[in-house]
């Protein structure tokens, strides 16, 4: 909720970006197991909703940008691969997309999420 503020979004940022490594997992642990509980909210999905929205979007790219190799970026990118249609008609979602594009084409798990999920998209993206 605190991600989708103006002020307190950029406070999440700095968090993840000069926060601790305990500090950092709490915030993406959130992420990754939180519902979005907001009345405008069509996904339950917490890095979906996060990713579309105007303040949220920075957080995301700041947790893609930060996150290391491992289950749980894969599972972040999962998420969002499985959502790419419609994250590709947001018009605060433009970066993190930008993003998950560039994973899917240089990372072999990336490509076979995009294949898994038959989001459609396969000849824009690789």
């Amino acid at each position: 909720e605190l991600s989708k503020q103006k002020y307190a979004s950029n406070v999440i940022e700095k968090m993840l970006s000069h926060g601790d490594e305990v500090q950092r997992h709490a915030i993406i642990d959130e992420i990754l197991d939180g519902y979005c509980v907001d009345q405008f909210c069509f996904n339950n999905n917490a890095a979906v909703s996060l990713t579309e929205d105007a303040y949220g979007n920075y957080v995301m790219k700041t947790v893609l940008d930060i996150l290391q190799e491992g289950p749980k970026r894969e599972r972040l990118f999962g998420m969002l691969v499985s959502n790419l249609e419609d994250l590709g008609k947001s018009q605060f979602a433009k970066r993190v997309v930008e993003l998950v594009k560039t994973y899917a084409e240089e990372n072999p798990k990336g490509k076979m999420l995009l294949k898994a999920t038959g989001t459609g998209i396969h000849a824009e993206v690789l």
